[in-house]
């Protein structure tokens, strides 16, 4: 017996002056964190947790299209098909934040992203390529949103479509950039037109067609309000419901002011990835809402979140009344804390300027607010003028 206890002290002492000499070996597990831990901590043991990687480009960066970086799996767009020696820029679908928990009362789930974002597709020689833009409303408990309204009928819009023989192959809007200041070219996949939806206006006359998203308020929209009653223009804001809850005043100014105030639906989620039912319901539910808030009926026009859509989608759309909105010009303003100033932005819209343009910018935008004026005065200086979406056909 004692000769035993001998053995095992000596085999102790060897394994401490081996672990003193060498360090741990190999061997040794030491609880390595799984992936997504939230205790991981850095290399140099700070206590923090490392920040992510920022999903998208800084603007003005030659970086590889980002194409829904917010979903584990992206769905590719068809710019991925394009010839890479032609020097287009594509605009692709980009979700940009978590988005809150759906309402329970709905049958739904949320995209949330996993924050595991899967590599880009490389297209070589382009320059400049930037996500299409969304702006996502912060993160709000579920149960802040507006109650569903239970008795609400939905089925005389349902009647309208027979959906089961339309596709809902996923794309994300993007259009082809060019430098010569002709109306570019965009997806070509489903015919848009034959469903209440465009992305230009009249490109046969000096028009603009200025729109806004307001994914959420970030101090500039009263400002930005401000010079449009100033320059004497109307624009057009498209608005999820959580903005018309949060910001009462601004949404009844606009319609006040005789700006368009558009649909950018409830929870501002794909909706491809939503049944017939709901996604008619995010339509008439937050033109209801906002008729309720204001006193104001909603225009009939409909922005799809993260610009995403399919023909089943748009065809719900279209029996709702509403006409889908899409753009043939934006550029990475939604990042609130990579913002590239006024000159930036004021030359990056009139570097681009086309007849029939549909301009989207985000209120969010510091930069934009600060350039707004200028573009304004400039476009018109250029013969054209500023038309309302109701003048499209």
């Amino acid at each position: 017996m004692k000769k035993t206890y001998i053995l095992f002290a000596l085999l102790f002492l060897l394994t401490a002056c081996e672990i003193s000499r060498n360090g741990v070996p190999d061997y040794i597990i030491l609880g390595t964190p799984g992936i997504g831990d939230i205790n991981t901590r850095p290399s140099n043991d700070t206590g923090a947790v490392p920040e992510s990687p920022p999903l998208l480009p800084a603007a003005g960066q030659n970086n590889e299209p980002v194409v829904n970086s917010a979903e584990p799996e992206p769905t590719q767009s068809p710019e991925t098909s394009q010839n890479p020696d032609t020097g287009q820029s594509m605009e692709t679908g980009q979700s940009m934040e978590p988005t809150p928990s759906p309402e329970p009362t709905l049958n739904t789930e949320s995209t949330t992203s996993t924050g595991n974002v899967s590599p880009s597709p490389t297209i070589a020689a382009i320059p400049d390529p930037v996500p299409a833009p969304d702006d996502y409303a912060p993160v709000i408990n579920e149960n802040d949103y507006p109650k569903i309204i239970p008795n609400l009928d939905i089925n005389e819009y349902l009647a309208m479509v027979d959906s089961s023989y339309l596709s809902n192959d996923k794309l994300s809007w993007y259009f082809i950039r060019n430098n010569n200041n002709q109306p570019p070219g965009a997806q070509q996949i489903i015919d848009i037109g034959a469903y209440n939806a465009f992305y230009l206006g009249d490109t046969s006359q000096k028009h603009v067609y200025l729109t806004f998203d307001q994914g959420y308020e970030n101090g500039f929209t009263s400002g930005i309000l401000d010079i449009l009653a100033d320059k004497g223009v109307k624009a057009a804001f498209f608005m999820p419901q959580t903005y018309i809850r949060y910001n009462p005043g601004l949404a009844k100014r606009m319609a006040d002011e005789g700006h368009v105030v558009a649909n950018h639906s409830i929870r501002h989620l794909s909706f491809p990835d939503m049944d017939d039912e709901e996604i008619v319901y995010e339509l008439i539910e937050t033109g209801r809402y906002f008729n309720e808030i204001t006193g104001h009926t909603m225009d009939l026009f409909f922005r799809p979140p993260m610009g995403e859509y399919s023909e089943r989608t748009l065809a719900l759309t279209q029996s709702t009344g509403y006409k889908t909105v899409f753009w043939s010009f934006a550029y990475a303003d939604w990042e609130v804390n990579n913002q590239p100033g006024k000159e930036y932005a004021y030359n990056r819209v009139m570097d681009n300027l086309h007849n029939g343009m549909l301009l989207l910018l985000h209120s969010v935008s510091e930069s934009n607010y600060q350039a707004l004026a200028d573009i304004i005065d400039s476009i018109l200086a250029e013969g054209y003028e500023f038309k309302s979406l109701y003048s499209i056909p």
